[in-house]
Order: C-alpha cells, then sequence, then structure tokens
C-alpha cells in the first residue's frame, strides 16, 4: 500500500520499531504506549509514541533538504496496517495533532486488552473529528489465534457490531 501511495505522489513515512507490543510481550511496535490505553486516561492523551517525533522530522523536511518547501503539513494523513492502523485512527484527533485531516487503517480492531483492566469484550471508542477509512479482509487468524488478550470468549461478538460491520475479527470459523 506505502508504494501505491508514493507512487502517486504522496510522501509516505515508514518505520520499524521494537518494543513491548502488548504488556509482556517483546515484538515490532506501531509506536503505542500502552499506559495511555489504561480504562482512566485512554483518550484523553495520545497513545502514539512515535508520532510526534515523526512529525518533528517531517517538519525538518519541509524546512531543508529535496522535500523543502514541497509538503502540506496541515494536511497529514495517518494509516496503518493492524496495530499500527489502530494507532493511525486512535490518534486522528485535532486535540492531539491539529495538522492531521484524516486517517485510515486496514486490518484493525479496537478491542480493549484484558491486561490493561478492561472487561471482556470492550471496545474502544474512536475519535469522530476527521474522517476516517476502516478497510478489512474475510480471514485473519492472528486476530483469533490472539483472541484471548481481548475476551475471554467469542460470545462478545456479533457480524453486525457498529465499529467494524461484517469484519474478519468477528468470526471464529
Amino acid at each position: 500500500m506505502a508504494v501505491k501511495l508514493a507512487e502517486r505522489g504522496l510522501v509516505v513515512i515508514l518505520f520499524n520499531w521494537i518494543a513491548e507490543i502488548i504488556p509482556g510481550i517483546i515484538s515490532l511496535n506501531p509506536g503505542v504506549d500502552f499506559q495511555k490505553m489504561k480504562p482512566t486516561i485512554y483518550r484523553s492523551v495520545s497513545t502514539a509514541l512515535a508520532l510526534p517525533t515523526l512529525l518533528t522530522k517531517v517538519e525538518q523536511l519541509q524546512s531543508e533538504g529535496i522535500l523543502a518547501g514541497m509538503l502540506d503539513l496541515q494536511r497529514i494523513v495517518l494509516g496503518g496496517h493492524s496495530a499500527g492502523g489502530r494507532v493511525a485512527i486512535e490518534n486522528a484527533d485535532p486535540h492531539f495533532f491539529p495538522q492531521v485531516a484524516a486517517s485510515f487503517g486496514y486490518g484493525l480492531h479496537t478491542m480493549a486488552t484484558l491486561l490493561l483492566g478492561y472487561e471482556a469484550g470492550t471496545i474502544l471508542p474512536l475519535p469522530d473529528f476527521l474522517p476516517l477509512l476502516l478497510m478489512g479482509g474475510t480471514c485473519d487468524g492472528v486476530i483469533a489465534y490472539s483472541s484471548s488478550l481481548w475476551c475471554k470468549s467469542w460470545k462478545y461478538y456479533h457480524p453486525s457490531h457498529p465499529y467494524i460491520p461484517r469484519s474478519n475479527y468477528w468470526r471464529t470459523k
């Protein structure tokens, strides 16, 4: 997707970060701050650890180098896949980052993890200030395999859930 967006003239930033993806599990991380996802503060502060640094770097690129003067820093679109998509859409909030204009995510969900103290089956809200595109597929074994992080049973989900209609995340087969 990043290559196709770049081929159409958009500036695309990709990064790799190895850190704690979920409490106790070290892996590739989309730059999420799990302490900011706790029930007592979620949606009151940004959950994106990497985004402030990335935005600062983009501002630097706008002022010097090959991209100087060519970037529209008031119409930034956040996007990503899986956990990266979730970080993108939950931080597309003008209260956190006023330069963000929209967001998209592919293959993601907004289930709250039990490890942070949420009740099983909790669906976290998304900001509704900006345009948002959610994309999904028809089969995702990763979510089914790791479902114990979010719920105790698949009984909490139904294909018509309003947050991600007909999404593969609610399938058990």
